[in-house]
Order: C-alpha cells, then sequence, then structure tokens
C-alpha cells in the first residue's frame, strides 16, 4: 500500500494499479484499496490518449468507488469522486445526479462552489434539452367585448352592431419544445429550437394552437449566467383551424441561478 502510495503521488497511475488490483480481494482496509485503485484509475485515465483505454479506466474507477458506497454512503469525498469519474466519462446525468445529492448536504462553500462549477459545465456541454408544461389559464373577456360602438375606416365612422356581453371562463394550455446547442466558444453557442402550444376552453370558440421555431447566438458570460438573442417565428391557429396568421419576431431571453435552489429566468418578446 505504501508504495502504490508513493507511485500514485509520482504520477505513475499504472505502477499504482498494477499493485493495487492484486490486493483489491485480500487486503483487510478495502475502503482504502478501493479508494487508492479509483483515484489512480482516473489519473491513468486522464494521461491516455486511446479512447476506448481511457473509458476503461474511468469505468474501472466508477466500479471501484460504488464498491466503498455501498457499504459506507456517507462518505462524502467517495461520493465527489464517483461523479468525477462519471462526469470524465461522459455519463452527464449519472454525474449531476451524484453531484446533487451531495450539494443537497450540509457542506463548506468552497466545496459547493465547486460543484456548481462542474453541473455549469454539464449543462453548457449538453447538445439538446427539452420541456413539457401545463398551465390554468383564467380569462375575464374570452370573446374580446368592449364598450367602442363606432369605428372609423378611411375617415368615415360605421356604428357597429351590439357586441354579446362579454365571457369569461378558464381553460388549459399545454406546451411542448426542445432546444438543440451548437458550441463556438468558452462563451457562445448558437441554438436552435421550437415549440408548440394549446390552449383549451368549455367551448371550442376561444381554443388556440401555437407553433414557433427560432434560432440564435447564445451567450453565457459565468457558469450561472446566460442570454440569448433569437430570431422568432410563429405560427397562430384558431380552435377550429379556420384561418391562421404568420407572426415573425425575435426574443431576448435570459437566466441566472442565484443558489444552489433558485433560479430567475424571463424573456421579451416582440413580434
Amino acid at each position: 500500500m505504501q508504495r502504490a502510495r508513493e507511485l500514485y503521488h509520482g504520477n505513475d497511475f499504472g505502477g499504482a494499479l498494477e499493485i493495487l488490483r492484486p490486493l483489491a480481494g485480500a487486503h483487510p482496509d478495502q475502503t482504502d484499496i478501493l479508494f487508492l485503485t479509483g483515484i489512480s484509475a482516473i489519473g491513468a485515465g486522464k494521461k491516455t490518449k486511446n479512447a476506448k483505454t481511457k473509458n476503461n479506466f474511468f469505468a474501472e474507477a466508477v466500479a471501484a468507488f460504488r464498491g466503498i458506497l455501498n457499504d459506507r454512503p456517507e462518505l462524502t469525498r467517495v461520493r465527489l469522486e464517483l461523479a468525477r469519474a462519471f462526469f470524465l466519462k461522459g455519463d452527464d446525468a449519472l454525474s449531476q445526479e451524484q453531484f446533487e445529492r451531495v450539494l443537497a448536504g450540509d457542506i463548506p462553500p468552497a466545496m459547493a462552489q465547486n460543484i456548481r462549477r462542474f453541473l455549469s459545465a454539464i449543462r453548457a456541454r449538453r447538445r439538446w434539452r427539452a420541456h413539457f408544461d401545463f398551465a390554468i389559464a383564467p380569462d375575464s373577456n374570452l370573446n374580446a367585448s368592449d364598450d367602442t360602438d363606432t369605428v372609423v375606416i378611411n375617415g368615415l365612422p360605421f356604428r357597429l352592431n351590439d357586441d354579446p356581453p362579454r365571457e369569461s371562463g378558464a381553460g388549459f394550455v399545454f406546451s411542448a419544445g426542445g432546444d438543440y446547442y451548437f458550441p463556438l466558444s468558452k462563451h457562445w453557442r448558437l441554438l436552435a429550437g421550437g415549440d408548440i402550444s394549446r390552449t383549451e376552453y368549455r367551448t371550442s370558440n376561444f381554443d388556440s394552437s401555437n407553433a414557433a421555431l427560432f434560432f440564435g447566438p447564445e451567450w453565457r458570460p459565468s457558469p450561472t449566467a446566460e442570454a440569448a438573442l433569437l430570431l422568432d417565428w410563429r405560427r397562430f391557429f384558431d380552435g377550429n383551424n379556420r384561418y391562421h396568421r404568420d407572426e415573425p419576431g425575435a426574443r431576448l431571453r435570459a437566466g441566472w441561478r442565484p443558489g444552489r435552489k433558485w433560479s430567475l429566468n424571463g424573456a421579451i418578446h416582440w413580434r
């Protein structure tokens, strides 16, 4: 064990693993053996250029750390190394899960900040994102009734028929969409995407649908902030698909994560 530690600290990770692997089944302190095996495998993987060999080292590290956590799930340092091994292996969903489990506990601020850097890197290298939403949509004037009785067209006044009384009601809005990201540099990437939405009320007279496509650059000035300026095209359909209209425009959207439990997001649309 002492010799394996010396080799590890001397960056001879392969030499350390040659000693550690035969000890894995016989040494009385399996936690110590497996932990040193895991961090040595990570070191060997980072030094290796061959993609398949690199992946095998990271997989060995994952197996070692999991072997410890099966019996000692409270070991925060081991869970962090497992998350890092998943990150290096490219298993971002599993890496994020382990990082967030540690982040949810009582940990020092410096450790929390480091974890947020990893989580930000995971979000930054994610190539796509999808969402599904629904909401209740109350409206006090579904039929757009107003008190106007006269309109002027080309200088001539026209008296309107009596409008029906205002109708109110509550409906449901369903929407879904997705984004695809193409990285350009450390702080910039292009994104393209689309979304669809449907609003349903008790009667179909006031139902509507929207379909949109958008494209543009996104700027990430820090691990916790992002902003995008997008060209936007949207098509509106009435509830019975009797007519539609196209609405080209633009949107500016931004997001900020001030802490581990909160995020703020906003958007401005012009059509």
